[in-house]
């Protein structure tokens, strides 16, 4: 009814949507999980990560994140363990680094992708010049107190 509602009055509305990442939104929230239920995808892991270890889990939250985004990353993981404390801080850790790390740092740069910078600089490598070495460090600090605290 609102799909209608929306084409009949505010058809502008609709057209501006920015349907391929909606659609990506919301099939992360599906098929992620359902991923890492597929026997053959579940093995690959976990034959290769020791889902026992926070920093395993921790890393592979992470490295995921950076991949495919935090939130379907949340999803895979979560599949896998059900250890949330490393799952949660990795993919907040692997919301950083590469843009492709967050859906909300994508959206950022593709807001700002039409921009002129002061110095002219690629908004791109402006962005990956800062995240990354953020990155760095707080995947070393999120370790260190996954490991020294809990």
């Amino acid at each position: 009814m609102i799909l209608v509602f929306y084409a009949v009055f505010y058809r502008k509305t609709l057209v501006d949507v920015d349907w391929p990442l909606l659609v990506f939104f919301l099939l992360a929230f599906v098929d992620f999980r359902s991923l890492s239920t597929v026997p053959a995808v579940s093995e690959l892991f976990l034959r290769n990560v020791d889902t026992g270890s926070q920093l395993h889990i921790f890393l592979l939250s992470v490295l995921l994140s950076q991949a495919v985004s935090n939130v379907p990353a949340v999803f895979f993981t979560s599949g896998l363990s059900n250890r949330w404390l490393p799952i949660a801080y990795g993919v907040n850790v692997g919301g950083n680094g590469l843009v492709t790390g967050s859906l909300a740092n994508f959206i950022a740069i593709r807001l700002m992708a039409g921009e002129t910078l002061r110095d002219g600089e690629n908004v791109w490598v402006l962005f990956h010049r800062y995240s990354l070495v953020f990155f760095a460090v707080t995947v070393a600090e999120a370790a260190f107190v996954l490991w020294a605290v809990f």
